[in-house]
This record gives C-alpha cells, sequence and structure tokens, in this order.
C-alpha cells in the first residue's frame, strides 16, 4: 500500500516541526521512542488495511480503537493508544511523544477508522497540538488528498484549540 506521507509534504511546509509541549509530563518513559514497535505504523493512503475499526467514545471508557497519529519529519505514524506499546508504559497508554521520542514533530491528534477509507478525527494532543484553526483544516486536506472521507470534530474557539468532542448525530 501506498504512504500517506506525501500528501503532507504541503502541510510540512507550511507548518514547521516544534519541540513536544511536556508540561503535564508525569512518567519519563512518555518520551521514549517506540516508533520501531510493530504496533506503531506508517499510516498508509486509502484505503487503510489491518486497523481496527471503531468510533469516538466517551470521554471516562477506555477507547479500544482509538489512534493517535502524528505528523513528522519524514512520516505519519499511526498507533492505538491502549495497545500494546501503550499498555506496556508506565501510564498505560501511548503519548504522542513516543511516537517522536520527544524529538520535534509538526502536529499530532487522535483518530478512528469508520472504515478502510473514512475516519474522525482531533487535533487532539497535548504535546503536538494543531496550534491554530487553518493548521487543523491543512491536516484535515493533507488526510482528504490521501484518499479519507473525513469528520473533523472541528476548532473550539472558545478555548483557542482543536476540539476533542464531536458534535452532531453522526458518532
Amino acid at each position: 500500500m501506498a504512504s500517506a506521507s506525501p500528501f503532507f509534504d504541503d502541510y510540512r511546509s507550511a507548518y514547521p516541526a516544534r519541540q513536544p509541549n511536556l508540561e503535564k509530563q508525569q512518567f519519563a518513559d512518555e518520551s521514549t521512542d517506540l516508533s520501531a514497535n510493530s504496533d506503531i505504523v506508517s499510516l498508509e493512503a486509502a484505503p487503510a488495511t489491518g486497523m481496527t475499526l471503531g468510533k469516538p467514545q466517551p470521554k471516562n471508557v477506555t477507547d479500544s480503537a482509538k489512534y493517535l497519529w502524528l505528523v513528522t519529519h519524514e512520516d505519519v505514524l499511526g498507533a492505538l493508544e491502549f495497545g500494546v506499546s501503550g499498555n506496556a508504559t508506565t501510564r498505560r497508554r501511548l503519548a504522542h511523544t513516543n511516537l517522536s521520542g520527544g524529538q520535534d514533530a509538526h502536529a499530532g491528534g487522535e483518530m478512528w477508522f469508520r472504515g478502510h477509507s473514512s475516519i474522525w478525527m482531533t487535533g487532539g494532543s497535548g504535546r503536538y497540538p494543531p496550534t491554530t484553526a487553518t493548521e487543523l483544516e491543512a491536516t484535515v486536506a493533507a488526510f482528504t488528498e490521501a484518499g479519507y472521507a473525513v469528520r473533523c470534530a472541528g476548532w473550539d474557539a472558545e478555548v483557542n484549540m482543536p476540539a476533542r468532542i464531536f458534535r452532531g448525530d453522526e458518532v
């Protein structure tokens, strides 16, 4: 399958990589690079195969189908937050910095595969959130160019950050 990464080249050019926000880091292994682990993958252009299908769950429910996505210098990585690698960490779930090893990256968030060519996504990352609504829209555009039908939680203007809750009937 083809990588989704080339579809993010324009995004990478417009939005430079930056250091992660580590203010809320609790455990040293939250910045351990786990990107070589077999359950952390280079996201494919649609249709993605072998991905766990699911939909966003209420905040207090462990979401076994939620992926973290991260745009790095060379790739777009994805992994189940509560997958094998996440469960092996002290906090029992992945951090975006586990995908980058704590190094600079462009942006990250959460995603759920509705099907092989359809996703729900947010810019919900405490370490590498999109910094503006325009930047979040650019990530949506890149996923769309990679062949995905995308439903994004959007931008929360009240707090000036990516929304993490989907509004409407479709979820």
